[in-house]
C-alpha cells in the first residue's frame, strides 16, 4: 500500500498488550461481549481490532478499551472497514466524539503512554 492510498490521517501505535470488550450497535442498551478481542493499532482516534464476529463496515460498535494499568474508558466507534482474516476479520474503528471528559481524558492519557514505549 504507497501512502497516498492511505486513509488514517494519524500514526497508530502497536497495542497488543490492550483489552477490549465491544457490544454492537444493535444492543448498545445490553451488555458488553465477555470475549476480549486482540488488538492490534490505536491511537485517540481510532484502533484496529480483530474479531470472529461479521460486523458491518458502517456499524457503530460500544468498545471498552482498557490498558495493563487498567486504565479503561468506555467510546463508541464507527467500522471504516472489514479485512478477512484467517481467523475472522480485521476491523478498523474511527472513534466518535464524546461528551464524557473522563473517557477523553483516559484515551488522551493511553495515546500518550504508548507514544512513550513506541520511542
Amino acid at each position: 500500500m504507497s501512502r497516498s492510498d492511505e486513509r488514517r490521517q494519524y500514526h497508530r501505535f502497536p497495542v497488543d498488550h490492550f483489552s477490549a470488550r465491544v457490544m454492537s450497535s444493535s444492543n448498545l442498551s445490553g451488555e458488553l461481549s465477555p470475549k476480549y478481542l486482540q488488538t492490534f493499532d490505536f491511537n485517540r482516534y481510532g484502533i484496529a481490532l480483530e474479531t470472529k464476529e461479521s460486523y458491518s463496515v458502517g456499524e457503530v460498535l460500544k468498545i471498552q478499551l482498557c490498558n495493563e494499568r487498567e486504565n479503561c474508558a468506555e467510546i463508541k466507534g464507527l467500522i471504516c472497514n472489514r479485512i478477512p482474516t484467517d481467523d475472522g476479520y480485521r476491523i478498523g474503528i474511527r472513534f466518535e466524539s464524546t461528551n464524557d471528559q473522563a473517557s477523553s481524558d483516559t484515551m488522551l492519557l493511553m495515546e500518550r503512554e504508548v507514544m512513550g514505549l513506541a520511542s
